[in-house]
């Protein structure tokens, strides 16, 4: 019983220092070389939007003071 009852609290106070969450964004590119020119070494751009996206999770834990977040993503790469 005492056993139980310790495990209990411990991982009560355990829950309080941990957190979790969700991240997300947009990504985009609008630049493309698409001509060099070898005479005065100019890259001749043109626009081009490009949109990918990017997602993920993170868990943040407080060890000691100090916080330790490991995070996991998704990124979604567009292109020509």
């Amino acid at each position: 019983m005492i056993l139980i009852s310790s495990l209990a609290i411990i991982f009560v106070n355990l829950s309080a220092q941990i957190d979790f969450g969700i991240k997300g964004g947009l990504n985009i590119s609008n630049v493309k070389a698409s001509e060099v020119l070898t005479d005065d070494y100019r890259i001749n751009p043109a626009a081009s939007g490009n949109l990918g996206y990017h997602v993920g999770g993170f868990l943040r834990a407080s060890l000691v003071g100090i916080f330790i977040q490991p995070e996991l993503y998704f990124s979604s790469i567009s292109s020509e």
